[in-house]
């Protein structure tokens, strides 16, 4: 991490340029739990592992597993 970059706003402006591109699928990520409002801001919401693809609450439950300490996200189409 570089801190001198963080808390600028970079991570909102690239989160805002990309959600044009993906407002019409359902996109998954695996954040630090740290990092839910930031991607809450985006229209992310905190899920369960049975609501995503088998091979990401794999990849889930082995982060959990190393002890990191990671949430799932999705965000769904919008209108």
């Amino acid at each position: 991490m570089l801190p001198d970059f963080q808390r600028q706003g970079i991570g909102l402006g690239l989160l805002d340029k990309c959600l044009p591109r993906v407002n019409d699928a359902i996109c998954y990520c695996i954040p630090w739990s740290y990092l839910e409002q930031f991607y809450g801001s985006g229209g992310g919401e905190r899920c369960e592992p049975r609501d995503v693809p088998g091979f990401l609450s794999e990849r889930y439950s082995g982060y959990l597993q190393e002890g990191r300490d990671v949430i799932l996200m999705q965000r769904v189409p919008t209108d």
